[in-house]
């Protein structure tokens, strides 16, 4: 294998090596026929080839021998919750310092703790701008706070996680943030920026899926907008009052 790789054109800038049982081999003789691949070589597709069988500590060896041109990397389909989260977490924050766009899709990662996978996610190293989750389930069956929670264990380098398809319709996704701009809500400090309106917000809601069937989808959704405001309203409500302090609880200055 490693000689059929190096015969590779030096003009090959993406390799495919799925669904070729690469986890028969041994790590050593992964590593040595990966080492060989062409410097042209940016996007590595390593799917469906059972790596878990690898173990932890043969895979977080293979991946830290790739070649240094090696930019994404994809791993999808490859039975990862089978190592744990603290062997995935081993794997995770060993990622080549060349590889800036890393695929996790399709890992059955619900089946770890959500808070251990979380704290295993995060320890990618920063250089990697892009993890993509979906598919994972890992929504499924969970509460608000349960997914508040894991997104929070994330760290502050959440917003490179790229989610969907974990048991949510993209309503759920979008109806919070899309709350938030009715109410001037902006993820920038900038006063310039319009309001938007409730009604185009409720039309843009519209053509997202959604686990119900409505007849008439604007008034649905824009139904749905406005519960959504009304509670975030009442969580801003309650958060004021338990920051304002009892004035008839202040001793007097007499």
């Amino acid at each position: 294998m490693a000689k059929a790789l190096k015969g590779i054109p030096e003009n090959v800038t993406t390799l495919n090596l799925s669904w070729n049982h690469l986890n028969k081999l041994s790590t050593d003789g992964l590593v040595i026929a990966l080492t060989g691949l062409p410097k042209s070589i940016t996007m590595l597709d390593l799917r469906c080839n059972d790596l878990c069988e690898l173990g932890a500590d043969g895979l977080t060896t293979t991946l830290t021998r790739l070649p240094k041109n090696i930019a994404m990397l994809d791993l999808r389909c490859n039975d990862l919750y089978e190592l744990g989260a603290d062997g995935l977490g081993k794997i995770l924050k060993n990622i080549p310092n060349n590889v800036t766009e890393l695929d996790l899709s399709n890992n059955g990662l619900f089946i770890l703790n959500a808070i251990d996978l979380a704290k295993a996610l995060a320890q990618i190293p920063g250089h990697v701008k892009t993890v993509r989750l979906g598919d994972n389930g890992l929504f499924i069956n969970r509460t608000y706070k349960q997914i508040d929670a894991f997104l929070e264990n994330l760290g502050e380098q959440r917003h490179r996680f790229i989610l969907s398809g974990h048991g949510e319709s993209q309503l759920a996704r979008a109806l919070g943030p899309v709350a938030q701009l009715t109410q001037g809500n902006y993820p920038i400090d900038n006063s310039a920026l319009p309001v938007l309106q409730r009604d185009v917000a409720a039309h843009i809601l519209s053509f997202l899926e959604t686990n119900q069937k409505p007849k008439n989808p604007i008034d649905f959704f824009r139904s749905q907008l406005k519960t959504t405001i009304e509670r975030i309203e009442c969580i801003q409500s309650n958060k004021r009052t338990q920051t304002e302090p009892d004035v008839s609880k202040i001793p007097s200055l007499k």
